[in-house]
């Protein structure tokens, strides 16, 4: 919302694909709108020690996140679909 709000003075709805806002859209479908819940601010990449400033949403096999920034939360959700997987505490850490 806050880049097309940055931009629509210039391009009016260019940028703007649905009339609603995704919250908007959500809490139409919920049998109580008090139900949404928002996530952490987006302006903080998540990382392996901090996975709180992240957000993903599982429903059923389907993973979803708000932006790259959500990187370790998104894959720490999507690896629980998994739960038979046998890992290595190696193969979780971060390679730079």
């Amino acid at each position: 919302m806050a880049a097309w709000n940055l931009t629509r003075l210039w391009l009016g709805n260019y940028y703007r694909t649905y009339p609603q806002t995704v919250e908007e859209e959500v809490k139409l479908a919920l049998r109580d709108p008090k139900d949404f819940h928002f996530g952490p601010k987006p302006i903080f990449r998540d990382n392996h020690k901090k996975l709180k400033r992240g957000h993903a949403v599982t429903d059923g096999n389907y993973v979803s996140s708000r932006w790259p920034g959500d990187a370790h939360s998104f894959i720490i959700s999507f690896m629980k679909l998994f739960p038979d997987l046998k890992r290595k505490s190696s193969d979780l850490s971060i390679r730079g």
